[in-house]
């Protein structure tokens, strides 16, 4: 097969849609042989920060000289980005492999009754079967939705199992509640692990995760807020001090210095299980971290944001980012979201800090028209426009701004491939 065979096949199977179970991975994990079973892993959940922070341990164990797979979902601009082995991602050749290699797998499942893998499961697989052929020494692996009943979840107990910021999102199938969200991205605690919770979690699914793992025998491990000193905080990062060392966190946002001690615990968790992990990698790993689409700066001048926050939890921490080091400066926001999320909530706390607004749409079946989103937005802001096209709507943007000004781009990850091609290299 050829690289747009097999990415064809592969987005073909978004018609099999999106059913949480174990039951099809794993007869497909053991049509191949269960090579997961190979592999040590860090598995984190939670609904905003999943990227980032799993990024950030994945960087940590790459400086400690480690082969390290790094399974994260959505992508903002290649498809590989989702599987990649110190930071490069799946060569064009091998994801073709793999995917060969595949097929008489899922025949095999299917044969036996199962329905056809949804697409996440058949990525999940590739990745599996990708990391353990090339013999990482460890996986940081992102959940998809939830925990319990994700794909992600057929490994064995993990060295840790961390819980990043819990809000509401796919509340129909994870729960309506944050207690009910937080017990169903409880399923990747096992026995034999070590769990990590974010500090500032929301209290009721704090409560529901510290019930689980004690139910488990498993240790929660809670950053101490006490002990941070923040030395420095800007829209470029933040430098803060922990233990003793000096961090540099290379993105914006108070969040972000949540996920960093999110993964500086894990990091101390790995190390007293034989990771030979030391405080210099701590240090370089998570002062290189950055991650495309979380309050991405992307220019200076005039100040050009990219954000793809698409729940109330994910735009909380951008408007708190914007209210914190962007005050008094005039905001164009180029927004678009899909349907199905919180559009009533994310669209007007976006609309009532921009001086500017414009709608706008990717083209994907669950997008929000331009027009629709514009029109909520009309009641936050005075001067509201939309563009179809997302390309057209950021030159809109552009050439409105002065160098004082902002330009984000927001709402949802899809439309941030197309804004980065804009606003990047715009004269």
């Amino acid at each position: 097969m050829t690289y747009e065979q097999t990415l064809d096949y592969i987005h073909s199977t978004l018609k099999f849609g999106s059913k949480p179970g174990l039951s099809r991975i794993r007869a497909l994990m053991e049509a191949l042989g269960n090579p997961q079973d190979t592999l040590r892993y860090v598995h984190i959940t939670g609904t905003n920060g999943k990227g980032s922070t799993t990024t950030m341990v994945s960087n940590i164990l790459r400086q400690a000289g480690l082969r390290v797979g790094t399974f994260i979902s959505p992508y903002v601009d290649d498809f590989r980005e989702r599987m990649q082995i110190n930071g490069e991602m799946i060569p064009r050749e091998a994801l073709c492999r793999e995917l060969e290699e595949l097929l008489s797998a899922i025949e095999h499942i299917r044969e036996l009754g199962h329905m056809h893998p949804t697409e996440f499961e058949l990525v999940t697989a590739l990745a599996f079967t990708w990391f353990a052929r090339e013999k990482c020494d460890i996986v940081v692996l992102e959940v998809g939705m939830g925990g319990r009943l994700d794909c992600t979840n057929v490994i064995q107990p993990p060295l840790a199992a961390a819980i990043v910021s819990v809000s509401l999102d796919h509340t129909g199938v994870l729960g309506s509640t944050t207690a009910e969200i937080a017990k169903d991205k409880c399923g990747i605690i096992k026995p034999g692990s070590t769990a990590v919770c974010c500090f500032d979690q929301d209290e009721a699914a704090l409560a529901v995760i510290r019930e689980d793992a004690a139910s488990k025998g498993v240790e929660l491990r809670i950053p101490d807020k006490s002990a941070l000193e923040i030395t420095s905080s800007d829209i470029f990062g933040t430098n803060l001090t922990v233990d003793g060392l000096n961090l540099t966190i290379s993105m914006p946002g108070a969040h972000q210095i949540q996920n960093a001690m999110t993964a500086y615990t894990i990091a101390r968790v790995l190390q007293e299980k034989g990771v030979g992990i030391t405080d210099e990698n701590i240090v370089s790993g998570i002062a290189g971290t950055r991650f495309a689409g979380r309050l991405e700066l992307i220019r200076k001048v005039p100040v050009c944001l990219l954000d793809g926050g698409h729940n109330p939890g994910g735009v909380d921490a951008l408007c708190r980012a914007l209210d914190t080091h962007l005050a008094g400066r005039k905001i164009i926001a180029v927004m678009g979201m899909m349907g199905d999320k919180a559009t009533s909530y994310c669209i007007p706390e976006v609309a009532k800090r921009a001086g500017i607004f414009i709608g706008t749409q990717c083209d994907y079946g669950r997008a929000m028209p331009a027009q629709a989103v514009a029109q909520v937005a009309s009641s936050y802001c005075d001067r509201v426009y939309y563009n179809e096209n997302i390309a057209t709507a950021c030159r809109i943007a552009y050439s409105m701004a002065s160098p004082d000004d902002v330009i984000l781009v927001c709402g949802s990850l899809y439309i941030l491939h197309d804004a980065r091609e804009v606003l990047t290299y715009i004269e």
